[in-house]
């Protein structure tokens, strides 16, 4: 057996591969495998960088804006979420955009993934996301998102599942979209998969081992999606109907098999450098290992 791991940014990331750890798909692999949360994308990438882990998936816009400055990981795969389902949540009580001038609304931490969209959304619908709105990192205050709306300590946060199911369900907050739908953010890779270089050179054999046991995860929680649900209402204490609103919403959605999205990832590569975050001149080989491609991706490797 091999012990393994594996980062995620927050604690309902990665859930299909806590479904294949509960369910022992890791463990038939010869992987011993757990689930090690780190709250953000960029403090995942510099656990990553430093060592503390190898693998672990993580935010496309914190993924690229630290390997464009220096950090030793590539992105090897796809993770679950291939495209941007995160969903703007705004208390029930907001009616126009205008109504978040001096407000506060959260995101998981300062260069997260819903940090880098959020201030896009922001910008786009008439507001100054420096001036005109407090953007809050919530860091380890994360799980109490919903909470925190609630009391009005925040007005809105970017949103995962099954906390948007949660949250719509109980009337909380109403769903202003997803990102993913937004006409004005191309297309994105979104939930990637990476791993330190330095495993990548001495290691390749362990790193494929760990994304093929991960890919057949994410199928069999996709392939029994009752039993799915039931790990999830378990595992975070939710309802059952919100956990099968949850996974109902997305999985036709989601990647079962790792594969990349390129042109995806190339727009979050081109939407950091314009939101600032990365400089100009990234490529899609300056953040991505090819070894390790699956289907499409891995014949316009060859």
């Amino acid at each position: 057996m091999i012990k393994i791991a594996y980062g995620a940014p927050t604690h309902i990331s990665a859930l299909p591969v806590r479904y294949g750890v509960a369910r022992g798909i890791f463990a038939q692999a010869g992987l011993d495998l757990s689930v090690r949360t780190i709250f953000g994308g960029p403090e995942l990438a510099l656990a990553l960088d430093r060592g503390a882990l190898w693998i672990g998936e993580i935010g496309s816009p914190p993924g690229i804006t630290a390997i464009a400055h220096g950090a030793g990981l590539r992105i090897v795969a796809s993770a679950e979420k291939r495209p941007a389902l995160m969903y703007l949540g705004l208390h029930q009580s907001i009616e126009a955009w205008s109504e978040l001038r001096g407000e506060r609304i959260g995101v998981l931490t300062t260069g997260s993934c819903g940090y880098w969209f959020l201030r896009e959304i922001l910008t786009r619908n008439g507001l100054d996301p420096d001036r005109d709105v407090e953007i809050v990192q919530l860091g380890k205050r994360y799980p109490d998102v919903l909470q925190l709306i609630e009391d009005r300590i925040i007005e809105g946060a970017l949103l995962v599942e099954p906390f948007l199911s949660t949250c719509v369900l109980n009337g909380t907050v109403r769903n202003w979209g997803c990102v993913a739908a937004l006409d004005y953010i191309p297309p994105l890779q979104w939930s990637v998969q990476v791993a330190r270089t330095a495993m990548i050179e001495e290691q390749p054999d362990t790193v494929r081992r760990t994304l093929d046991a991960v890919a057949g995860a994410t199928r069999a929680a996709y392939g029994d999606v009752a039993d799915y649900a039931a790990f999830l209402s378990n595992y975070l204490k939710l309802p059952l109907a919100v956990a099968e609103h949850a996974v109902e919403r997305e999985r036709k959605l989601v990647a079962l098999d790792g594969e990349l999205d390129l042109t995806g990832l190339t727009n979050a590569i081109e939407l950091q450098v314009t939101l600032g975050g990365i400089p100009a001149g990234i490529k899609l080989d300056d953040v991505i290992d090819r070894r390790f491609a699956r289907g499409a991706a891995a014949a316009n490797s060859s």
